[in-house]
């Protein structure tokens, strides 16, 4: 499944910005919101949106440990 679906991301973003040519910040802005609010969606549907704060309040460490690497990730993509 993975693979089939990583080849179909190439592809679509490829025909995408041969049709509309946005800038690869816009592409990669608009892409990580989608996955993002997919994810949000999954663990509204699983209750896990409620458990995960409760979490990482009883672990600040983890929620140090997300965040720097929610942001080394943001960082990261800049330069693929």
């Amino acid at each position: 499944g993975y693979m089939a679906f990583d080849s179909f991301t190439s592809n679509w973003q490829e025909a995408l910005f041969r049709e509309y040519s946005p800038s690869p910040v816009r592409m990669m802005r608009q892409v990580n919101l989608f996955s993002s609010s997919f994810a949000f969606l999954g663990l509204l549907l699983t209750a896990e949106a409620f458990t995960v704060p409760a979490f990482l309040a009883r672990h600040p460490d983890c929620a140090v440990h997300v965040l720097l690497m929610s942001a080394c990730s943001a960082v990261g993509q800049l330069f693929i």
